[in-house]
């Protein structure tokens, strides 16, 4: 595959590598009324991090939130990266893990659910900064113990 030919203006042009993080908060776009724009959380990436999953590359601390217009979702992706603009081609594959579970001892249950309730995933062990008030809402598999306890 070739080096791609798009470049999403709005994204930082810098040479660093950028992950974007999360999706959300669509608004009216005064520009152009017949497209809204949608909020993308881009973070940087440490220097020397190629992983974007990595546990490191998602301490990063340095996020910028762009406004990009919704025609151009099709051509990003939640953990994609970018450098100057353009998409850089990862494998995530060779990332990826399978996981099994019985899903009769499962549910989904909001974050700032299970961070505040149960005191399952403490608050402190993610970064998110800024993002809170939008990743609080995030819904997540959980599985339970034969109490009805958050397995740790």
């Amino acid at each position: 595959m070739g080096k791609p030919v798009y470049a999403i203006d709005e994204f930082p042009g810098d040479d660093r590598l950028w992950r974007i993080d999360w999706i959300g908060g669509i608004g009216y776009n005064t520009s152009v009324p017949s497209e809204p724009r949608i909020d993308v959380c881009l973070a940087q990436l440490p220097v020397g991090e190629t992983n974007p999953l990595s546990a490191r590359s998602r301490r990063c601390q340095t996020k910028r939130v762009v406004k990009i217009g919704v025609g151009l979702l099709p051509y990003i992706s939640i953990a994609s990266v970018w450098r100057k603009r353009r998409p850089v081609v990862t494998d995530l594959a060779a990332y990826r893990r399978h996981l099994q579970m019985d899903t009769r001892s499962s549910c989904t249950a909001a974050l700032g659910e299970l961070t505040s309730s149960h005191n399952v995933i403490p608050r402190s062990s993610y970064l998110f900064g800024a993002s809170w008030p939008h990743v609080r809402r995030t819904l997540l598999v959980t599985v339970w113990n034969k109490m009805g306890i958050p397995m740790r």
